[in-house]
């Protein structure tokens, strides 16, 4: 009895995501960098890193909705500091940032959590 073909990871997202949609995204985020760094001029040096942290956290959040609207992947609201994700095919698209290291733990968000999880069922596929 032959075995029903495996879908792999990289079929997955061709068939899934538009490649319009992953060239505006990849544009979007380095346009949102560019702009936070810009807006980061002028400020102090002993707290510049996390002012440009905090601004390429929104102004990337903010690009990234934007991508996420013209692709037509429905993203959820910008909200404060929570997660903009959408979704194109069989996947939730999300921003965020991840430290070095296992990101599946108490200290990371509900949501973030939650993604991490669901990334668990294509885990086996080539």
């Amino acid at each position: 009895m032959a075995q029903p073909p495996v879908d792999t990871i990289p079929d997955l997202l061709q068939r899934s995501l538009p490649r319009e949609l992953v060239m505006a995204v990849e544009e979007a985020l380095t346009v949102g960098a560019q702009r936070a760094h810009a807006a980061s001029k002028g400020m102090d040096e002993g707290h510049l890193s996390h002012v440009v942290g905090q601004l390429r956290h929104f102004h990337m959040n903010e690009a990234f909705h934007r991508a996420l609207e013209m692709g037509e992947a429905s993203p959820t609201a910008i909200r404060g500091n929570g997660i903009v994700s959408g979704r194109a095919g069989v996947f939730t698209l999300a921003r965020f940032n991840i430290p070095d290291g296992f990101w599946i733990n108490g200290r990371c968000s509900h949501t973030r959590r939650q993604m991490s999880y669901a990334n668990k069922a294509i885990d086996p596929l080539p």
